[in-house]
């Protein structure tokens, strides 16, 4: 009696042990809940949204790879820039002087943002003149008539078609950004936008381009997201309204989604992972496989009254559903395109995710929610579904056409996209990037790189690369061409656009190109001269005719050039050939997701058998796929040909629940000779025909997307969609019954071939100033300087010269005379600056003469340096009013600070700060800040030296901090004050060897 009690009470005290086990699950397990909602929905206010053309391009792909060297060779940077289109009001012409001082006054007010690394207009183009007796060098417009500003937009290779159109209406101005992200670009043309309506509003502006189209979409895939959320769940409700009776019932449905997709959603944006055009179906995905668990575990608990004994019972089965369709997005892993690569990870996990969190999220759901009860059609026997076994021949007959016709389809796919047609009709980026492809000479860059042994620097070469340039021209898909040949013409006379006919021309040209600090010939010919650049521009046509367009040129390159190599870089040469790649892999590797998903099943049903079984009306899909692709001549790209492995993987689900079914009532009632498809067909049809149902309702949230591409998704899947349910409830129930005995030897042979200072201070600055200026003051300085000029992409070119200087009488007398490199050897440049006056002098070894040179940019590099006449120019501190900064120690030297701002406005520095050295009262470092405080270049000076009690720094090193150029300046064989006269600087002097 007391060994029963005894035991009694262990049970007792067990069960008491268990209850409260069970019950601190039970509440962990809704803490855990709310706690992943709320940290869902705190982290899906920073989730982000991408776009981008290049969005399936792999990482490695040979292409972007020798993109990398071919960009390095000709120091090309890659395009971010926004292209404006401006137009007139009532269509003037922008060439007449009010509308073109509007531009000037428009393009200044851009030059001085820091933000900007560059700005081009028409008002901006540099050029020189030739007219005999004087070369002028500067802005091509400068100071001209109209009617003259009509010629030279009509002779200029540069303006027409590249910044006006050909009715002069509107033009084009490229402001290149220093960085930025897709929203930050979006931000800014939407500030340009406000810049424009309230600055300028007479001026229609417009903006378009790669980035700004990019940036755009970025921002409107948000909105797009959350639009296909509201529609999403809307049309669920919708459908659900044909499952439950009551509408209290779809409560728990609709938390569940909500539930899921913020916690999901959350999780992407807490790991900082961008929404993409292909994610944007995510929230859809993971609301058709948490709607099919909802139903399907609300079914077996209206049964069991028992969460726990239902999850136990559905484990298996719920779980291989959602592996299934997991496995048909997970085998994207397959594809070369990190974007496919992501989308099929992030899709693949977040299936398995949504098993755990509906499973989690319907644990307190069940006990709140008791009474879901299914509309009565959903239990009725599902005879209807019998019809495919009375009619087996018919469909066979039909399915072995689709299986015929769905291969020959797969032979005739069409390839042939355009860029812009994934992107929104009316979206005005893409309206206004389709006015610059059609009116300004195209949009899709194309750069061809013709190398060969000898130079290029030689009439004879770009005689023949210009005739093979005026062919390309020539072609329908080449909106414009701009190759080295251009820029030599742009310097001849405006009647007569020819090329240098001598070696000695040609050398004078690429002088007279040397003195800008920017020198294009660096951009169109490598350092070498073995390469030349060919800058092309492809028009938005089909990628067929972009591929004829590229053997032509190809074609017309080796020909002109026969021994010779070819190579290109660029969207235009890219972008289709590679999105082909990707395309075919997807379309023709698709049966790598089926082959995985069939081993998966062979795994779990134990069986090969029932595996190759469950395969093949999974075929269907994709070969219907297939047929309409044809019929249509639907442009296949990647994200059409991702529809296949998607398809492959929501098309798994009805077949395991119906071939789980029939397995399962086989093993029940130990069925042996006979399938029990009939009455398995019976019981699942109808909670299959629904599931379809829900995933088609689900879908058609794309048909109103803005995106071409997910319409056509929306459009295909729902497509696939059906086609799987005829798959599963037609064709398959046919061919089992029809070939029941021998359905394995048939499958086994198809399966097989198929990112302010005081007062003292300023006295004591410019006092220090004054003492330093004494000490480096002389009458006249000789001195023979090495100048090597260092490019951002660390490449350098070297200059030798000799330099003469005399200061005396508030008159500045310079002279240069070159001696490296050779073939610009004897050329020389005197300047005579009087008070305000500046004149100015240039000789040319070839042409013996001496002319008059007219430069209008003072503010322009030395002979393609980083130092420009301003950086050493006495006027400039003259004009300036100086204020100790501080005083500090600098790697072991005490140094003075003193802030130097100009007075001028014929400099763009707003101040210098100059750091003298407290012991030798000289000049050590120099920086020049701009108008906003950054800083825009820096000198140092270093290894002074006393010269007739006169100090000068024997190198200089000069850094842009813009563009990251530098310029070192060696000084050797230095004289001061060596007694030079007015005669050493007479035109005569500067003809002199």
């Amino acid at each position: 009696m007391q060994l029963n009690e005894k035991i009694t009470d262990l049970l007792q005290v067990f069960k008491t042990k268990v209850l409260e086990n069970v019950t601190f699950v039970n509440s962990f397990l809704r803490v855990l809940t709310l706690g992943l909602f709320v940290f869902g929905a705190i982290s899906i206010l920073n989730l982000k949204t991408e776009y981008s053309l290049k969005q399936f391009y792999p990482m490695n792909h040979p292409l972007l790879m020798q993109e990398e060297k071919l960009r390095a060779l000709f120091q090309s940077e890659k395009n971010l820039s926004l292209l404006l289109v401006l137009k007139t009001e009532n269509g003037t012409s922008w060439l007449m002087d009010s509308n073109f001082e509007l531009l000037q006054q428009i393009h200044s007010s851009f030059s001085e943002l820091s933000t900007l690394k560059s700005v081009v207009s028409m008002s901006s183009i540099q050029g020189a003149s030739n007219t005999g007796d004087e070369i002028s060098v500067g802005n091509i417009f400068d100071k001209t008539t109209l009617s003259e500003r009509k010629k030279i937009a009509k002779s200029h290779p540069f303006v027409t078609p590249h910044l006006l159109t050909s009715d002069e209406s509107a033009t084009l101005m490229v402001l290149s950004l220093q960085s930025g992200t897709p929203v930050e670009i979006y931000n800014y043309t939407q500030s340009l936008k406000e810049h424009f309506t309230t600055n300028y509003p007479n001026i229609s502006v417009e903006f378009g381009g790669l980035p700004v189209v990019q940036a755009d979409l970025s921002v409107l895939l948000k909105k797009e997201l959350f639009r296909s959320l509201g529609f999403g769940f809307i049309l669920f409700i919708f459908g659900l309204f044909l499952v439950y009776k009551r509408a209290r019932a779809i409560l728990p449905v609709f938390i569940t989604l909500v539930f899921v997709n913020i916690v999901i959603l959350g999780s992407l944006a807490a790991f900082n992972v961008s929404l993409n055009v292909l994610l944007t179906t995510l929230p859809i995905l993971i609301s058709l496989d948490a709607i099919s668990l909802v139903m399907h575990i609300q079914s077996h608990f209206q049964k069991t009254k028992n969460i726990w004994l239902t999850y136990r019972q559905l484990f298996w089965e719920n779980l291989l559903a959602v592996v299934t369709t997991g496995m048909g997005f997970l085998m994207l892993q397959a594809s070369s395109s990190t974007l496919i690569k992501n989308y099929g990870f992030i899709v693949g996990i977040s299936s398995f995710a949504v098993w755990f969190l509906v499973h989690l999220a319907l644990l307190p759901l069940t006990q709140i929610f008791l009474d879901c009860e299914f509309r009565n059609w959903l239990h009725k026997p599902a005879y209807w579904t019998l019809w495919s076994i009375r009619h087996r021949r018919p469909v066979l007959f039909g399915s072995v056409f689709i299986f015929l016709f769905g291969f020959y389809s797969l032979t005739q796919i069409n390839w042939n996209t355009r860029i812009l047609d994934d992107l929104p009709k009316n979206q005005s980026t893409r309206i206004t990037t389709e006015f610059i492809d059609n009116r300004f000479g195209g949009t899709l860059e194309a750069n061809f790189v013709v190398t060969q042994k000898n130079s290029w620097q030689k009439p004879d070469a770009l005689k023949k690369l210009d005739a093979a340039v005026n062919q390309i021209r020539r072609l329908d898909q080449v909106g414009s061409v701009v190759s080295v040949t251009d820029f030599y013409k742009s310097m001849a006379s405006e009647s007569r656009r020819r090329l240098p006919a001598s070696a000695g021309e040609l050398a004078e040209k690429n002088f007279m190109f040397s003195l800008s600090s920017i020198n294009p010939i660096d951009h169109f010919i490598s350092a070498d001269q073995k390469n030349a650049l060919l800058q092309i521009r492809y028009k938005d046509v089909p990628s067929n005719s972009i591929q004829s367009a590229k053997v032509s040129i190809l074609s017309i390159l080796k020909k002109s050039f026969p021994n010779s190599v070819v190579s290109f870089f660029g969207i235009g040469t890219q972008f289709h050939s590679i999105n082909q790649e990707i395309s075919k892999a997807l379309v023709f590797n698709f049966w790598h997701a089926l082959l995985a998903i069939g081993l998966l099943l062979a795994f779990v049903f134990r069986s090969w058998r029932w595996a190759l079984l469950a395969c093949l009306p999974n075929l269907i899909p994709p070969l219907i796929l297939f047929i309409f692709l044809n019929i249509n001549q639907v442009a296949v790209k990647p994200s059409v040909a991702i529809i296949f492995s998607v398809a492959i993987g929501l098309a798994f689900t009805n077949t395991v629940y119906i071939l789980g079914r029939v397995m399962k009532l086989q093993k029940q009632n130990n069925y042996t000779s006979y399938f029990p498809l009939k009455r398995a067909l019976i019981e699942e049809a109808n909670p299959c025909l629904l599931a379809t149902t829900l995933v088609v309702l689900g879908f058609v949230v794309f048909l109103f997307s803005y995106f071409g591409m997910n319409r056509m998704f929306g459009q295909y899947m729902i497509l696939s969609v059906v086609a799987a349910l005829f798959g599963d409830l037609i064709f398959l129930p046919s061919f089992l019954y029809q070939f029941r005995k021998y359905f394995l030897s048939l499958i086994l042979i198809f399966l097989i071939t198929t990112a302010t200072p005081s007062s003292g201070l300023a006295n004591e600055a410019v006092d220090l100033l004054k003492k330093s200026q004494t000490l480096l003051s002389s009458k006249d300085d000789t001195a023979i300087v090495t100048m090597r000029i260092f490019e951002a992409d660390g490449s350098k070119k070297e200059r030798q010269l000799v330099l003469k200087r005399k200061f005396e009488n508030h008159k500045n007398h310079v002279l240069v005379k070159i001696k490296k490199p050779i073939d610009q050897k004897g050329a020389g440049l005197l300047s005579v600056v009087e008070k305000d006056s500046e004149q100015q002098w240039i000789y040319l070894p070839s042409s013996k003469q001496v002319r008059r040179f007219v430069s209008k940019n003072k503010q322009e590099g030395v002979l393609g340096s980083e130092l420009s006449p301003q950086d050493l120019d006495l006027t400039t501190v003259q004009s300036a009013k100086a204020e100790l900064v501080k005083k500090a120690k600098v790697g072991g030297i005490n140094v003075t600070l003193i802030s130097v701002k100009s007075t001028s406005n014929q400099t763009r520095y707003s101040k210098a700060v100059l750091w003298i050295d407290q012991k030798l009262s000289l000049p050590v470092r120099i920086e020049y800040f701009g108008s906003k405080g950054h800083a825009l270049k820096r000198i140092d000076f270093q290894n002074y030296r006393a010269f007739n009690g006169v100090f000068r720094a024997q190198k200089i090193i000069i850094k842009n901090l813009e563009n990251k150029r530098g310029t070192d300046l060696l000084l050797s064989d230095i004289k001061v004050n060596s007694g030079l006269s007015d005669n050493d600087f007479t035109q005569r002097a500067l003809s002199k060897d």
